[in-house]
């Protein structure tokens, strides 16, 4: 990489989007075990250590054709708008992105 002298922050920041994917994964394997414990507590809340525990959720539903053909429309819609510049560009942001070679 031509910008930097040293390639530590490279090397530092490979073994840390491993030890992320190591963490997310042992995460994904607790959260289960504690979200039953919790839905068995009063209130579905435990206070242990200065840290409160609840449980969060989420729904998901299943739209019907109706709606999915107007999100199609919608988002085509947007690009045309994009493209044509009638959309406001609010931000944008660059970041790495590291793939296997």
């Amino acid at each position: 990489m031509r910008y930097l002298d040293d390639l530590t922050p490279v090397d530092r920041y490979l073994a840390l989007k491993a030890q992320r994917a190591e963490i997310d994964a042992e995460l994904d394997t607790i959260k289960p075990l504690l979200t039953a414990a919790l839905l068995e507590e009063d209130g579905e809340v435990f206070d242990y250590h200065g840290h409160r525990f609840t449980v969060q959720r989420r729904k998901r539903y299943a739209y019907s054709e109706r709606v999915g053909e107007l999100t199609k429309q919608l988002k085509a819609i947007k690009k045309q708008e994009e493209r044509n510049g009638t959309a406001e560009l609010v931000a944008a942001s660059a970041y790495p992105v590291v793939t296997k070679s």
